[in-house]
């Protein structure tokens, strides 16, 4: 099995969390291949569709209702809207689009990275200056075991972490948040946050991927 990287911007995980990150650069792939294909145009807009559970497929470390409740906080936090243009009554597959102001940021950031590998300078909604105390509340937040929170931020700090490494190190981290020795005996074996940055434990390999494999970028398509 391959190791996929599943990209997100650091700036949206800091202002909405990582699961949502995730999916709205997910989304924001999708609608632009349909905007470039010229499919799934309903009602002015551009859509994609999926399910929870498929959600949760591509995404080993959401559950369904983690899925469910990242989609509901981007849709009460105005980034995506909803709808059913399912031609079965019985399909109850969402389809999903996002607001006109969060399209024009989202998508034209995708494709201008899709072209040149480059992030895209467009004006964001979100403070892109990000500091090195934005990057460890984030993480922070993500990490499973609030211990020793002063020592974390001294490691945190002295790895001095660029955002495509930062990026690597939450990946990983939600890797590790569903694995067999983290999730047994009531998460008794997670190690203490400083330990894991100071030991670089996110580069250790999980069973069943391959570090440095193939960067597929959601779709294998990239």
């Amino acid at each position: 099995m391959s190791y996929s990287s599943h990209s997100f911007d650091i700036g949206h995980a800091a202002k909405f969390g990582i699961h949502e990150a995730i999916i709205m650069s997910n989304l924001a792939f999708w609608i632009q291949k349909n905007k470039a294909n010229k499919k799934s145009y309903k009602d002015g807009r551009y859509w994609t569709y999926n399910s929870a559970k498929a959600f949760a497929e591509l995404f080993p470390y959401m559950s369904v209702h983690q899925v469910r409740r990242a989609l509901d906080k981007l849709e009460r936090e105005g980034v995506i809207i909803k709808a059913n243009y399912n031609q079965s009554a019985y399909d109850r597959t969402t389809w999903f689009a996002f607001t006109d102001e969060w399209d024009a940021i989202l998508c034209e950031s995708h494709l201008a990275t899709a072209q040149n590998g480059k992030r895209n300078s467009a004006k964001s909604l979100i403070d892109t200056d990000i500091n090195t105390d934005t990057l460890f509340d984030v993480f922070w937040k993500a990490y499973p075991s609030k211990v020793g929170k002063d020592a974390a931020r001294k490691a945190f700090a002295k790895r001095k972490f660029d955002e495509k490494t930062f990026a690597q190190v939450l990946q990983a981290l939600e890797l590790h948040k569903v694995s067999e020795r983290w999730t047994k005996d009531n998460g008794q074996y997670i190690p203490n946050p400083a330990t894991w940055l100071n030991q670089g434990r996110w580069e250790d390999e999980m069973p069943g991927t391959t570090p440095g494999g193939d960067n597929l970028a959601f779709a294998g398509i990239i």
